[in-house]
């Protein structure tokens, strides 16, 4: 985006100024230090209330205990179904094209046993690594509990689809940690292309003042902490939740 500011209309601060490098993952004693003072908003079905975007989880664990069912806040269900309908108007798109949404709403649980995983994982990758430093590398795979977006139900993970099924290019899957050096916004290992679709995305989320998480070119949150700090908002206005 090339404004430094604009205007959010879902958010009780009204504007929204852009860091100064806004393509810096930020770091977890940075986001974990973001308050939360919870506005109430309600949980809804993104399923029901968004009917033109495909809710596909990507994970076969994931269909085995949520079904087809996703649940976000009721205003990032709204700003969902305002990018859809800049994606339907806009000329850039072909016909048919869809918002996929491949994670929404995750259970606190479910983000902690994540964690876990991504923390063996940074074990096995360096070993020399202090346990601050171990936490700080998994949380760029998998949010630490105490800051992660998605059991907050302002988080999604996002993709274009076409209408003949094709996904758009972007050079990795979503959630596929195979290549860290590929899951970033920015990376090297790309095509031009690849990255322009990365941020072709990026550009239609941070449109409706969702906040980019640098270090998965999916991943998008609204409303918590990690958008607080990317933002520079007095506090996330959603807290982790139960449903």
């Amino acid at each position: 985006m090339s404004n430094e500011s604009f205007k959010d209309t879902n958010s009780s601060f009204g504007e929204l100024s852009l860091p100064q490098d806004p393509f810096r993952i930020l770091q977890l004693e940075e986001v974990e230090k973001i308050r939360v003072i919870e506005n109430n908003e309600p949980i809804i079905s993104l399923n029901q209330s968004a009917p033109d975007i495909i809710c596909e989880y990507q994970k076969p664990a994931m269909i085995e205990k949520y079904g087809n069912k996703m649940f976000l806040r009721e205003a990032v269900v709204e700003k969902l179904n305002a990018i859809q309908e800049t994606i339907d108007k806009s000329e850039e798109f072909p016909a048919g094209t869809k918002l996929l949404v491949a994670y929404a709403y995750r259970y606190l649980s479910d983000q902690k046993f994540f964690f876990e995983q991504a923390l063996e994982r940074m074990k096995n990758r360096y070993p020399e690594a202090s346990n601050t430093e171990l936490r700080r590398f998994a949380n760029v795979e998998a949010a630490a509990p105490e800051v992660a977006g998605h059991p907050t139900g302002g988080a999604v993970d996002v993709t274009l689809r076409f209408r003949d099924g094709s996904m758009l290019d972007t050079g990795g899957g979503i959630s596929d940690f195979s290549d860290p050096k590929v899951y970033p916004t920015l990376s090297e290992e790309i095509t031009e292309v690849q990255q322009k679709n990365r941020l072709i995305i990026r550009d239609l989320m941070m449109e409706q003042g969702f906040a980019p998480f640098n270090g998965e070119w999916w991943h998008f949150s609204y409303g918590d902490k990690e958008w607080a700090a990317f933002y520079g908002q007095p506090n996330a206005i959603y807290e982790q939740v139960d449903i």
